[in-house]
C-alpha cells in the first residue's frame, strides 16, 4: 500500500472540496476508506446527501469500510442534516454492530468519547433484538451511571423504537431499563423526561411496582410522571386496575399544581373511555380546560435530536 504523506492528504481534502467532476470525488472518497483516513472524513460527509447516486453510494461504502472510528465524524455532522436523513444515518450506524458481540457493545457503550457513547445508545435498538437475555444486564452497566442527558435520551429513544416495533421484550431488559428510565426524571431535562414517559409506558402494564411507588414517592417529578404514565395507558386502551388507581387515589390530597393539571388530564380521558372509574376518584379534580391550565412542559420539538457536547469526550 502506497504511502500518504501529509501533502497528500492536504490534496486529499482539496479535492474533496473542489472537484465537480464525479468520478474525482468518488476517487478521493475511496481512497479516505482503502487508507482509512479518519481525519479527513468530515470533508467527505457532505457527499453522503449529495444528487449523485454513486457519490452518495461511495461515501456509505467508505463509511461502512472506516467503521467505528468513523462514529465521530457522523454524529458531529447530524446537526446539519435533515430529520428524514437522520434515519437514513442511523441505519447506516447500526450496521456498525451486524456482528459485534455483547463484549463489544458494552465497550463501546463505556468508551471514552461521548459521541460513541451517544451513537451506541442511538443505534441500541437492533443490538438489543440480537443481545441473549441473560447479557443484556451487562450492556446497561455504563448507561446506568451516564451523566450526559443527550445520551440517555437517545437509549431512551432506541427502547422506544424497540417496544414499537418488537411483539415481546424480554423481561430481562425490562428489569435493568426500568430503572434507568425512572432515574432519568432526576436531571430535569424535558426532552428527556417526556421520552422516558413514553419509554415506561410501553416497557410496562398495570399494576407495576415502579408506577405503584412512582405515584405514592416523594419526588413531584416523579408523580407527575406516574400519572402522564396513566395517561399513555388509557390512551392506549389499557385499562387501569384497583392497585394503580388506589395509589393515585392515596397521593391525590397533596399533590402539586403540576401533578393536578396531569391528574386533570387523566381524567378527561378517563371520561372518554373508561366513564365508570371515576366514580372510584371522586377526589380528582372535575375541569378540564387546556387554556386554564398551567404549562407542564416545554417539549421540543419531535424533530429535534438531543446531541452530546461535542466539544467534550
Amino acid at each position: 500500500m502506497s504511502v500518504f504523506t501529509p501533502d497528500d492528504i492536504k490534496e486529499l481534502q482539496t479535492m474533496l472540496r473542489e472537484c465537480q467532476h464525479e468520478d474525482d470525488i468518488i476517487a478521493a472518497i475511496d481512497i479516505i476508506g482503502n487508507i482509512s483516513a479518519v481525519n479527513i472524513i468530515p470533508d467527505m460527509m457532505p457527499y453522503l446527501c449529495d444528487k449523485r447516486p454513486a457519490v452518495r453510494e461511495a461515501s456509505e461504502a467508505t463509511l461502512l469500510k472506516v467503521g467505528q472510528p468513523a462514529i465521530p465524524a457522523i454524529v458531529e455532522y447530524l446537526p446539519k442534516l435533515q430529520p428524514d436523513d437522520h434515519i437514513h444515518l442511523q441505519t447506516l450506524v447500526e450496521k456498525f454492530w451486524k456482528d459485534a458481540s455483547v463484549n463489544q457493545i458494552q465497550m463501546m457503550m463505556n468508551h471514552e468519547d461521548n459521541r460513541v457513547r451517544w451513537a451506541m445508545a442511538w443505534t441500541l435498538a437492533k443490538p438489543l433484538k440480537m443481545i441473549p437475555p441473560e447479557d443484556i444486564g451487562h450492556i446497561f452497566e455504563g448507561l446506568a451511571d451516564e451523566p450526559l442527558t443527550a445520551i440517555r435520551w437517545a437509549a431512551t429513544q432506541s427502547l422506544m423504537s424497540l417496544a414499537h416495533t418488537s411483539d415481546n421484550i424480554p423481561p430481562e431488559l425490562i428489569h435493568v431499563a426500568l430503572p434507568v428510565m425512572v432515574d432519568n426524571f432526576k436531571y430535569g431535562d424535558v426532552n428527556l423526561s417526556e421520552t422516558s414517559v413514553g419509554a415506561i409506558a410501553k416497557l410496562t402494564l398495570p399494576p407495576h411496582p415502579a408506577i405503584t411507588a412512582m405515584l405514592t414517592s416523594t419526588s413531584a417529578d416523579l408523580q407527575v410522571a406516574a400519572v402522564k404514565v396513566l395517561t399513555e395507558w388509557v390512551q392506549a386502551e389499557i385499562k387501569l386496575d384497583d392497585e394503580t388507581l388506589h395509589a393515585l387515589k392515596t397521593s391525590i390530597p397533596n399533590a402539586s399544581w403540576r401533578m393536578s393539571n396531569e391528574i386533570s388530564r387523566l381524567r378527561y380521558v378517563l371520561s372518554i373511555s373508561h366513564p365508570e372509574v371515576l366514580d372510584m376518584l371522586d377526589n380528582i379534580p372535575d375541569t378540564f380546560d387546556d387554556g386554564d391550565l398551567e404549562p407542564t412542559q416545554d417539549a421540543r420539538a419531535t424533530s429535534e435530536i438531543m446531541l452530546p457536547p461535542l466539544g467534550e469526550n
